[in-house]
């Protein structure tokens, strides 16, 4: 006990008599340590499948592949199903087709890009749903307009009443909310639209593009790699049934996981990351030795 009062003693009374070093010192720590949470967190956020991301490293993406001559791996809106049907082992697919355009609810209107999907999109993605729940199949095969909408979008058209059940505008199209999501980073996630609209109702204006990203769940037991291979095999046939020759291979395809990784670097996750975190543990060591020191001094 008497050891104790040798050192709680000492630092009393160094906190009293020089109280700006000790708040500066009690400060700059907690500030480091704060910011070595939010570093961590980022980094969880990447590479941890929190929702919609649950099955991030099981989804594999057709649409932002691209050849060894650089060239877009894309298909047409309208020979998804066609090609789908020749890929076998997956479990699911969702599509998602992106326009600028205006969104107007009851009380404003907002310029933003809108997703269309398909049903099957919010299996694929594991969206929290704050309010109402996914449209459904059955609504999307019989052509019901539905959305779903964020809840900062939700926030703005509807001043923060219920957004379940209300309508919305789009291209002179009516759209029945059936539930709300909570937002997520385009940084962590890549998604960065904030409504998403039933496909049935896309008319791909204003931009003219008919493609889509298609996104292939596999199974669990269902290796990436015989995965990528999978699909591979029925995209060179794809478009050498179109006298066209697609040179990718597995490499050129990447699950969400991968794709997240390679847009914000595996460099700065493997390098970068550890080198923000020394540097935040380095300074308040800094600041705990100078100060002791110096009160040692005096």
């Amino acid at each position: 006990m008497n050891r104790w009062k040798n050192y709680i003693i000492p630092a009393f009374y160094h906190i009293r008599h020089n109280l700006s070093f000790a708040i500066f010192y009690v400060l700059g720590t907690a500030l480091a340590f704060v910011f070595i949470a939010i570093v961590l967190q980022l980094v969880y956020s990447v590479v941890g499948n929190e929702p919609p991301m649950v099955n991030a490293d099981r989804i594999v993406q057709i649409g932002s592949s691209r050849d060894i001559r650089g060239k877009t791996v894309y298909v047409p809106a309208e020979e998804i199903e066609s090609l789908m049907n020749e890929i076998s082992g997956y479990e699911l697919y969702a599509v998602s087709h992106s326009e600028f355009v205006d969104v107007f609810g009851e009380h404003t209107f907002v310029s933003i890009p809108v997703n269309y999907v398909n049903a099957d999109y919010w299996n694929v993605f594991q969206f929290e749903f704050l309010e109402g729940r996914a449209f459904s199949r059955e609504e999307f095969e019989y052509k019901q307009a539905v959305a779903v909408v964020s809840k900062s979008i939700a926030d703005i058209l509807f001043k923060g009443e219920s957004a379940v059940g209300k309508r919305i505008e789009c291209q002179k199209v009516v759209y029945t909310i059936t539930g709300v999501v909570k937002d997520v980073s385009v940084f962590t996630t890549g998604i960065s639209g904030k409504v998403w609209l039933s496909d049935k109702y896309n008319t791909f204006a204003p931009s003219g593009s008919r493609y889509h990203e298609i996104y292939v769940l596999f199974p669990d037991g269902v290796s990436v790699s015989t995965a990528k291979q999978e699909i591979v095999r029925v995209v060179k046939d794809y478009y050498a049934r179109r006298g066209e020759i697609a040179i990718i291979s597995a490499e050129t395809l990447y699950t969400m996981k991968e794709s997240q990784v390679h847009q914000i670097g595996v460099q700065l996750l493997l390098y970068g990351v550890p080198v923000a975190l020394l540097i935040l543990l380095f300074v308040p060591s800094i600041n705990i030795m100078t100060l002791s020191v110096a009160n040692s001094d005096k």
